[in-house]
């Protein structure tokens, strides 16, 4: 794979589950319709340093994607399509009643 990305623009949500994890998700359009995609799950203990955890989850899930990136030098990384993760996040918008604050990223659902 050369270095050139079919969309260069790091895409990602985040959602934080009613007692669950907070989720980022990341994702970067590697070929035409085949997206690199990092998720990070990150549980709060109790604990809370002034960063939101679920934002946190999606700025971990960007670094992941591009460490990936950097390394991939000639490997073919695993790659879903955009098809697959638009239905993996059209996913989440059907649970959004298991979500707090419902779920914030309808605009990623349309075609």
């Amino acid at each position: 794979m050369g270095r050139r990305l079919a969309d260069p623009i790091v895409r990602g949500l985040h959602v934080t589950w009613k007692d669950g994890p907070a989720e980022g998700w990341s994702w970067v359009e590697v070929r035409p319709g085949a997206c690199l995609v990092e998720r990070v799950s990150v549980w709060e203990h109790r604990f809370s340093c002034g960063v939101d955890a679920a934002r946190l989850a999606e700025d971990l899930a960007a670094v992941a994607v591009g460490e990936r990136l950097a390394g991939l030098d000639g490997d073919a990384p695993a790659l879903i399509s955009r098809d697959e993760l638009r239905a993996e996040i059209r996913g989440l918008r059907a649970r959004r009643d298991e979500l707090v604050n419902g779920f914030a990223f309808d605009h990623l659902c349309v075609d």
